[in-house]
């Protein structure tokens, strides 16, 4: 596979925070809908790799620190393997509530002030969450 115009009709797995197409069709490369292409939801970039590695989808969409790291933890499982298009982060859904939710100033407080550093990073990474921005 050289392009990504060759996925359409194919398997791709990927990480997905939810079941809208438009946040789905956010994660995909130019060209590609989740009209055109079977989306594999996986929980984490690692299962996503897997399914790729041992042939259960045909492309996977994944954090390329993540596939960099499986490729030094187990690099038969990605040896076959290539990076067909690196594209542009998203990002993270926004946080919402009902109107009349109370108290979401001590949420947002609470997300602002986690501290991106050891050992809580790692705990955050595990869910593939690399950080924090408030609008």
């Amino acid at each position: 596979m050289t392009a990504p115009s060759q996925l359409v009709n194919k398997s791709l797995a990927a990480v997905s925070l939810g079941s809208s197409s438009s946040y789905i069709d956010a994660l995909l490369p130019s060209g590609l809908s989740a009209e055109t292409v079977r989306i594999v939801s996986v929980s984490k970039d690692v299962d996503a790799i897997m399914a790729l590695g041992f042939e259960q989808v045909q492309a996977a969409i994944v954090i390329k620190e993540n596939f960099e790291k499986l490729e030094k933890i187990n690099p038969d499982v990605v040896k076959n393997l290539h990076i067909l298009q690196e594209m542009n982060p998203i990002p993270y859904p926004k946080f919402v509530v009902f109107p009349k939710a109370s108290q979401t100033d001590l949420f947002i407080k609470a997300l602002k002030n986690i501290p991106y550093k050891e050992p809580t990073k790692e705990v955050l990474k595990f869910f593939d969450i690399t950080g924090f921005d408030a609008e």
